[in-house]
């Protein structure tokens, strides 16, 4: 049937509008289904996340003690398996902290930005415990092969001081060369490059290093002229700037502990919020 002329004029219009009705209903079934599809897209994504995030806890937890304790003993081989342990606790921090950062972009919607803001928050804070980590277990491996000949040297001169009188000769002979041995170990220790955490005691151990070597040759010098002013004098100022050294390596040793164990005290209030936050979308979203 053929359309009259004020006909015609309506076709088109009505096909815009009707088109435009269509439209509107596919966007509006879209918005519904993807409203009611929600809660499902958040529990997917929220109970693959949590799981990470608990193992991260535990590894950055073992760190954290680990950073706190003293190897077993005082010898190399102590601080050997300290350094070893130290090393596979901060490839387990980081294997955990690559998972949960792989989804942690996966967190998109609106609803999960504080649960995100939170994870965020706690994997920025492991990467600076797991940063003093690694300065702790450097500075134990770099320490450990002048540590062994430091080791060596002490059982090299030990007796040798019943020689200070009985064989003078002798004393000066052998503390001649023990004062050459430390001088090669003082080098060693000074090649070494140590920043951050442990940095200061670092220094401050060379120089601990360097004032037992210059008491030595000021006790051989004593013992060879035959001069016990000399040597009470040496003894009594070695007495005190040991001591000295020794408080300025524990103020230091206390302000690296302090900085590490402020980060583990926010760790663990960053902890309780993920967990929180994750506990708020469990409840709202009932998964």
């Amino acid at each position: 049937m053929a359309l009259s002329k004020s006909q015609e004029g309506f076709a088109p219009i009505f096909i815009a509008i009707f088109a435009a009705v269509i439209i509107a209903a596919g966007a509006g079934g879209y918005l519904v289904f993807n409203s009611l599809n929600q809660p499902v897209r958040i529990k997917e994504k929220s109970t693959v996340i949590q799981p990470l995030f608990q193992d991260l806890k535990r590894s950055i937890e073992d760190v954290a003690e680990h950073i706190d304790e003293s190897p077993s003993g005082s010898d190399s081989d102590s601080h050997e398996r300290y350094a070893q342990k130290g090393s596979s606790l901060i490839k387990t921090g980081n294997d955990n902290l690559d998972k949960l950062r792989a989804q942690i972009t996966k967190l998109d919607l609106p609803e999960v930005q504080d649960y995100k803001k939170n994870l965020s928050d706690y994997i920025a804070k492991s990467e600076e415990l797991i940063k003093y980590e690694k300065d702790n277990v450097k500075l134990g491996q770099d320490y450990d092969a002048p540590r062994r000949d430091y080791e060596q040297l002490t059982k090299d001169i030990s007796g040798v001081s019943s020689y200070m009188y009985s064989d003078p000769a002798r004393y000066v002979k052998e503390v001649g060369e023990a004062i050459s041995k430390e001088d090669k170990v003082i080098k060693a220790f000074e090649g070494l490059s140590e920043e951050g955490l442990f940095k200061k005691y670092h220094e401050v151990f060379i120089k601990t290093l360097k004032t037992e070597r210059d008491f030595l040759a000021e006790v051989s010098e004593a013992v060879n002229n035959r001069d016990d002013n000399a040597l009470k004098q040496a003894i009594k100022g070695y007495d005190q700037a040991s001591k000295d050294e020794a408080r300025e390596l524990s103020r230091i040793s206390d302000e690296a502990k302090e900085k590490y164990k402020g980060v583990i005290s926010e760790l663990k209030s960053l902890a309780d919020r993920v967990d929180q936050s994750y506990n708020v979308l469990k409840d709202k979203f009932k998964f």
